[in-house]
């Protein structure tokens, strides 16, 4: 209830009060067994904390911290999706240059070619992914990256009935 609850909150608050109640919503989930709906909350947080323009040292620890949680409880779809934030966020502090590179090594050592495993297979991630690869290229002035990605986030949103 409190996951939805709050998605309702941010139309009326600022993002950044009604934030916080993810981090409740996403302890509560934890201790009552509901996995799911807890890294949903988690990463809704840390989504909601880059854009809305928190400390960017908060958020990289944020994400690494729920990264870690996913990586545990093997939620694959909620650890695809924001893997792109992550590594925007680890970039705009410098911290990372994997945007140049074929194969990236995640914050925790594992190698995995971009594009490929689930990221590669679930339109929700797939434009996720589109989006903060836009949004990276905008803000590096990467013009042909940007437009590159908003086209392919067009062409797979026109194939899909998912619109985020």
């Amino acid at each position: 209830i409190m996951y939805y609850s709050t998605h309702t909150r941010l139309r009326v608050e600022p993002i950044q009060s009604a934030n916080e109640h993810y981090i409740v919503a996403h302890r509560g989930a934890m201790a009552s067994g509901a996995v799911r709906f807890a890294f949903a909350c988690a990463f809704v947080y840390d989504n909601n904390s880059f854009w809305a323009g928190k400390k960017l040292s908060l958020v990289v620890n944020s994400i690494k911290e729920t990264m870690k949680q996913m990586i545990f409880y093997k939620n694959l779809v909620m650890l695809a999706l924001l893997r792109p934030i992550c590594r925007l966020s680890l970039r705009l502090t410098g911290q990372s240059d994997v945007h140049q590179r074929d194969d990236l090594t995640n914050i925790f050592g594992e190698t995995y070619k971009e594009g490929e495993g689930i990221s590669s297979k679930l339109p929700p991630v797939m434009l996720t992914e589109c989006f903060a690869k836009f949004s990276e290229g905008l803000i590096f002035r990467e013009v042909d990256r940007a437009r590159d990605s908003i086209q392919q986030y067009l062409s797979i949103q026109s194939l899909t009935a998912v619109n985020i």
